[in-house]
């Protein structure tokens, strides 16, 4: 029986190599991007469970202390998404994109996707996904960050 003896430069010449790293910072542009790609998932999922009639539920995980112990536990525990649609005052379903708490201006002036018929719902958040993916709303991410306003105080009586 021959044996077959390759170099491991042969085996590895088949591989695409980058010089890129695991630990490499990505860009707060492309962090915001893979954050509302996230999210983008969950409203595909919770859109899916909208037409099927059904509710979708998140499965998160806290660290939570056990009574009458000092341990901590993992609890997995499930929490509604909220709907980035909703119909309009002519019954046309409408949809907006939030990145964090704040709308999104897609346009000048535009914060909100007519979608139309419920069975488009789909259609419009995977056409919306691919224009994150691509990065048709890197300038609208850039313009969310910044410092959060600080909320007003009271005015003393």
């Amino acid at each position: 029986m021959a044996s077959q003896w390759r170099s491991p430069m042969s085996v590895l010449s088949n591989l695409k190599l980058s010089d890129t790293s695991p630990r490499a910072k990505l860009s707060p542009v492309s962090r915001k991007r893979q954050k509302l790609l996230e999210q983008i998932d969950l409203q595909l999922k919770a859109a899916t469970a909208f037409l099927a009639g059904e509710t979708f539920q998140q499965e998160v995980q806290r660290w939570t202390r056990v009574e009458g112990h000092a341990d901590k536990q993992l609890v997995t525990r499930s929490r509604p998404v909220r709907a980035w649609w909703w119909r309009n005052d002519v019954g046309r379903l409408m949809l907006s994109v939030r990145a964090g708490n704040r709308l999104l201006e897609l346009a000048e002036g535009k914060v909100s996707i007519e979608v139309g018929a419920p069975e488009d719902l789909q259609k419009t958040i995977e056409t919306l996904r691919e224009a994150v993916a691509a990065g048709e709303l890197d300038e609208q991410l850039s313009k969310s960050f910044g410092r959060p306003v600080p909320p007003k105080k009271a005015a003393k009586s």
